[in-house]
């Protein structure tokens, strides 16, 4: 058989993806699982009273750094210096790894070195990839020509017949090492590569027809029946992981589990580090609350996917609101092996890793970086969760910590954001006995609602009257049939509606909450602060009424202002000027307490630039006691 190489991947279903999720699965059937009944899994209760308090020492406030521009300069170089460090290394990883060198001691080697966590996961990606990729490269060129060129496959033409050729291509260049792996980018996705060689959409039709697990679990299995077992059993290449993936997002949770059970190989992961399904997993607990309700397929899956046995490490992205978040799940009463890669020992390495002197800072520069460093730092030390700061010993400092609107705030924190809720009312969407153009049209008779929270109902009553309004319907046709639905959006879930400040979608809403509590108005009023939309804040503006010691609009705003010229209606406000949000804010009365101070300490060292044309224009901003800085994350 002629050898054709490639792969350039025009994923048409990605965006409709990211919208048409689905969730729901306890309309599945549980046959194949011990039906036994069995409590569920609870949190083991930490004994704190026993255990030793800690004590916090605050340091004095660094003194504000006087020239910008060299620290600026200094710290470009900093960042050169370690990316020139960083190639060096994992040029040395490479070698390490071509002599033998266990994979994961390599890792460790990394991260004892200092290498990003982001620089070091690609790295691993690569490497597994590659050497998969150097083992079954030929089964899977034959595989995909021989499925594909097949008689039943009716979707042939010379389009994607060329496509295969070029995307294989790339395959064939990251198997030789030509060519870095870029799996998961736009041009290169070997998930596409199955959904082109394989009866993919029959399968996509089932799963949107919300069938019972054993159904998903049967048509999945005849989809990879002639794939090679060498493809099949390879936890890098294997289209299981790709079928199981797409159950998973699309809430399906005894069906994934049913498939893992029986593609045992397809899964395994010997590896310390959690492997990208095993991350979907956690990731499908988050985002299906629901999925833990049943103890017996929870376990199951947890085993399943390997995550019961040896501690595995989860490298996590803090700045991500989507991205797993253990002490979430721990709360869910969800237990796993599972800790974050920081807490990865790395003092018993057996590799160690060297960089040359043209890549190390001499004692001089890194003196400079310290010290342009050292604000930032000093922030660092003085910010914990509320969980951590209760691990202190009483202080006068952490009395006040605990006396504070942000401790306060966050101690009784929503726990799910609002692109987490609009995500979930879209994952429900897609998983109705209903066609796109069915939900569009807001044909919501006989709706599938399993168990969905408020908030959840709120959220997608939101994500509704978006679509509603798209199709041309009315304010007041939209309004109708949400409330005949009883999805009619509750201002006391003001997570919900982050997703759209600034959005007609907000305003429709705002406008029909005639009756607000000042509790719900407090909430809506920060949620729209955070993005500066005036009209918007005062359609909830006549109902506030904010105590002397609580997060309100003014902190909310403060809070996000280096970020608003990410903002289009901010796009051409001039940093050195104050927004109209907060000019509104402060000519209408709005009272600079502690709270707001904090916020402007931490912006006088992370954006001093702002700070300075802030308090300038507003000299009330202006810190004076910056030793009574401190930060409570809302974990």
């Amino acid at each position: 058989m002629k050898k054709r190489i490639a792969f350039t991947l025009v994923i048409i279903s990605a965006t409709c993806a990211y919208f048409w999720l689905s969730t729901a699965d306890s309309k599945q059937s549980h046959t194949a699982f011990n039906t036994k009944a069995q409590e569920s899994t609870t949190n083991a209760t930490i004994a704190n009273s026993k255990a030793p308090k800690k004590t916090f020492t605050p340091t004095p406030a660094p003194k504000p750094i006087e020239d910008l521009e060299q620290c600026k300069s200094v710290l470009k170089d900093s960042r050169n210096s370690k990316m020139q460090r960083q190639k060096e290394y994992l040029d040395q990883a490479d070698a390490a790894l071509k002599h033998g060198a266990n994979f994961d001691e390599v890792t460790r080697a990394l991260i004892a070195a200092g290498v990003d966590w982001q620089a070091w996961e690609s790295w691993r990606k690569q490497v597994q990839l590659r050497t998969a990729l150097s083992r079954n490269f030929d089964i899977l060129q034959d595989f995909v020509f021989q499925k594909y060129e097949s008689p039943q496959n009716t979707s042939n033409n010379s389009q994607v017949m060329e496509e295969l050729d070029v995307n294989l291509a790339t395959l064939q260049a990251m198997a030789d090492g030509s060519k870095p792996v870029v799996n998961g980018l736009s041009n290169f996705n070997l998930d596409t590569l199955y959904r082109i060689s394989l009866e993919y959409p029959k399968f996509r039709k089932q799963l949107n027809e919300n069938p019972v697990a054993s159904l998903l679990v049967e048509r999945a299995t005849e989809l990879v029946a002639n794939v090679p077992p060498e493809l099949l059993n390879d936890a890098q290449l294997s289209p299981v992981n790709m079928l199981v993936a797409e159950l998973l997002s699309m809430g399906k949770t005894e069906a994934a589990t049913l498939l893992m059970q029986k593609y045992p190989k397809s899964f395994s992961n010997e590896s310390m580090f959690v492997s990208p399904i095993q991350k979907q997993v956690l990731k499908h607990f988050q985002t299906f609350p629901s999925a833990s309700q049943d103890a017996v397929i929870m376990e199951q899956l947890i085993a399943a996917s390997g995550l019961d046995g040896q501690t595995k490490y989860l490298t996590q992205h803090s700045l991500l609101s989507n991205d797993v978040n253990l002490d979430s799940l721990k709360a869910q009463g969800i237990t796993v092996s599972v800790s974050p890669w920081s807490t990865i020992p790395t003092n018993d390495l057996t590799i160690q890793l060297s960089a040359s002197d043209s890549a190390q800072m001499d004692e001089y520069q890194q003196a400079l970086v310290d010290a342009c460093q050292s604000p930032r730092k000093w922030l660092a030390e003085r910010s914990f969760s509320v969980s951590q700061w209760n691990e202190f010993e009483e202080s006068d400092f952490v009395k006040m910590v605990k006396a504070s609107a942000e401790y306060n705030a966050c101690s009784n924190s929503k726990k799910v954001s609002g692109n987490q809720l609009r995500q979930r009312a879209y994952n429900i969407l897609i998983n109705q006995n209903k066609t796109l153009a069915q939900i569009k049209q807001l044909e919501l008779d006989n709706l599938y609602l399993p168990e969905i929270s408020d908030a959840e109902r709120s959220a997608l009553g939101l994500a509704l009257t978006q679509l509603g309004s798209r199709e041309g319907f009315s304010n007041e046709a939209i309004i109708n049939k949400l409330a005949a639905a009883n999805l009619t959006p509750n201002p006391q879930h003001s997570e919900a509606f982050s997703a759209y400040v600034g959005k007609e979608v907000m305003t429709l809403w705002l406008k029909q909450f005639t009756q607000l509590s000042a509790a719900d108005a407090l909430g809506l009023a920060n949620t729209i602060a955070k993005y500066g939309d005036i009209a918007q804040y005062q359609l909830v503006e006549p109902y506030l009424d904010i105590s002397s010691n609580a997060i309100d609009p003014l902190y909310s705003h403060l809070a996000s202002i280096p970020y608003m010229h990410r903002i289009p209606v901010y796009h051409h406000v001039p940093k050195d000027q104050a927004g109209p949000f907060l000019t509104y804010l402060m000519n209408n009365g709005a009272q600079v307490q502690s709270h707001h101070l904090r916020q402007m300490m931490k912006w006088q060292i992370e954006a001093p630039e702002q700070y300075q044309a802030l308090t300038t224009i507003y000299p009330e901003l202006t810190v004076t006691q910056p030793d009574e800085y401190f930060a409570v994350r809302c974990d």
